[in-house]
């Protein structure tokens, strides 16, 4: 009696070589919002870096979240951390005296979604190591 296997395999960050792909994204994004808001792209770079440097020291505490709970760490991927370390610049921003165009803590998620849905679409695809064998396999095996 054989057993039968079933395969559910996530494609971003499985076979693909998320750090890398980030890289043109995170450019991107961070040009965009430097646009929007009417900040310098060296400035909003510093500052994102500040934050992202706080998110990494502080675990768990920043991420993804869903209905007001952490769902996934903002340290899981360059794309979390990105918008974790963004929410984080934009609060910051609010008390900023000069006029720049930040959005209220109201409309900030949806600033943020829709920051991302702009810039994704610049992210590279890079496979990792071993991704060919992997997908290979599976087509052989029946279950892709």
């Amino acid at each position: 009696m054989s057993k039968e296997i079933n395969v559910a395999s996530d494609f971003d960050g499985t076979v693909t070589n998320v750090q890398r792909e980030a890289e043109t994204y995170l450019a991107a994004n961070h040009e965009i919002l430097a646009n929007k808001i009417g900040l310098g792209i060296y400035e909003l770079k510093t500052m994102i870096s500040r934050a992202t440097e706080k998110i990494v020291g502080s675990p768990g505490m920043f991420g993804w979240e869903y209905h007001g709970l952490i769902v996934a760490p903002a340290e899981a991927d360059p794309y979390l951390l990105n918008q974790a370390a963004v929410k984080l610049v934009l609060t910051d921003l609010r008390s900023d005296t000069r006029k720049l165009a930040i959005p209220t803590p109201e409309e900030t998620d949806k600033f943020i979604d829709d920051l991302h849905h702009e810039a994704y679409p610049k992210a590279g695809i890079f496979f990792r190591d071993g991704a060919r064998e992997y997908i290979e396999q599976l087509h052989a095996s029946g279950k892709f």
